[in-house]
């Protein structure tokens, strides 16, 4: 199911699926702005585990991973 709903303020908040082992794929919420479609999303990745990933984009197409909780707990910040 995909489904996107007009935030109160400009802008979306996306919550979809399915999870996939790409930041690229399709699923997470995303907030991004009205403007350029840049912003930030919390996704499930499915790569060895629920791997919970923290990514944006500024300027680019293409998602950057910030942070990641490993199906372990362990935590990876910007490696």
């Amino acid at each position: 199911m995909t489904e996107t709903q007009a935030a109160t303020n400009s802008g979306k908040l996306k919550i979809n699926g399915p999870t996939d082992t790409s930041l690229e794929s399709v699923g997470g919420i995303e907030m991004t702005n009205a403007t350029d479609g840049y912003g930030v999303k919390i996704q499930n990745l499915s790569a060895g585990g629920a791997n919970l990933v923290f990514a944006g984009r500024q300027n680019s197409t293409t998602w950057s991973e910030y942070m990641r909780i490993q199906a372990n707990g362990k935590v990876g910040i910007g490696t």
